[in-house]
């Protein structure tokens, strides 16, 4: 319900909805994330949908073309899709995804690094996240992204002006850095999902 300029109901209009409506194509429904405009759902057998406004290819379609129906995210090459997912999350114009064996997707809006992929490109399908792995839980800020890994290790990547990276700094960063304890010397530890 709501805003519905861009198709992000995904209920084949693009008609504002005061009421819940029930969106089209999708059933069993085990994570929800809305970013700037876009839906995410994430399905229980690991397939990843998304519906509603694609400036930045956040739809992970290899286009920036709007849909208000949910289409099935395309794998990183874009020959097939991306599987094995267990949990999304979504900043303002960018996606990212966990996977089974504790790596991590991202695509869309990328000026701040917050796909940590080691540029400031957009991405309109899936790139894989480098410097990390064994990652357990994962959530987007509007403009950055945290990871935990399965060593209680917290890592950010993104735009940092505010220091929301937790790493001692104002420095932006394209790859995950390690967020810091209170000393501002030491990795934070000891986080449980």
């Amino acid at each position: 319900w709501g805003y519905n300029a861009y198709g992000q109901l995904g209920n084949n209009t693009t008609t504002t909805a005061k009421l819940p409506t029930r969106v089209r194509r999708v059933s069993s429904i085990m994570d929800i994330a809305a970013g700037g405009n876009f839906l995410i759902l994430l399905d229980a057998d690991g397939s990843v949908w998304a519906t509603g406004h694609s400036n930045y290819g956040q739809l992970g379609q290899n286009d920036k073309i709007n849909t208000n129906t949910f289409v099935q995210v395309k794998s990183e090459n874009g020959q097939g899709y991306l599987t094995d997912v267990i949990q999304i999350t979504a900043g303002n114009y960018f996606m990212a995804a966990l996977k089974k064996d504790g790596t991590v997707y991202t695509w869309g809006y990328n000026r701040y690094g917050q796909l940590g992929c080691g540029n400031s490109t957009d991405k309109l399908l899936p790139v894989k996240v480098r410097e990390v792995n064994n990652i357990m839980q994962i959530t987007a800020g509007g403009t950055h992204l945290l990871m935990l890994d399965s060593d209680s290790t917290v890592w950010a990547t993104g735009y940092n002006y505010y220091g929301q990276l937790g790493d001692n700094t104002r420095t932006s960063r394209n790859l995950p850095v390690k967020v810091l304890d209170s000393t501002g010397n030491n990795p934070i530890r000891n986080i449980k999902k």
